[in-house]
């Protein structure tokens, strides 16, 4: 018969030997859900600084256009200014 994972674990610990002392398995299955826990914090923070940096992309690329925007204008009228 294969091993025997603990579903409160998330497959992470054996069930053989099983652990009879209550106190060090809730202390176990609460170490397998902080980990588990850390993973999912450092996904979102992954996740917001991806989303920062695309922000300050887009930011840059708008105020660069917006630029670019008012040059064409000063350029315009100047040009109709000499005519």
């Amino acid at each position: 018969m294969g091993e025997r994972m603990d579903p409160l674990t998330r497959g992470k610990l054996n069930t053989e030997p099983p652990i009879w002392d209550p106190r060090r398995y809730f202390l176990s299955v609460f170490h397998y859900r902080l980990l588990h826990i850390v993973s999912e914090w450092q996904h979102i923070i992954e996740r917001v600084e991806e989303s920062f940096r695309f922000y300050d992309q887009v930011s840059l690329l708008s105020e660069c256009m917006s630029r670019l925007l008012h040059c064409r204008r000063d350029i315009g009228a100047l040009a109709s200014c000499s005519a």
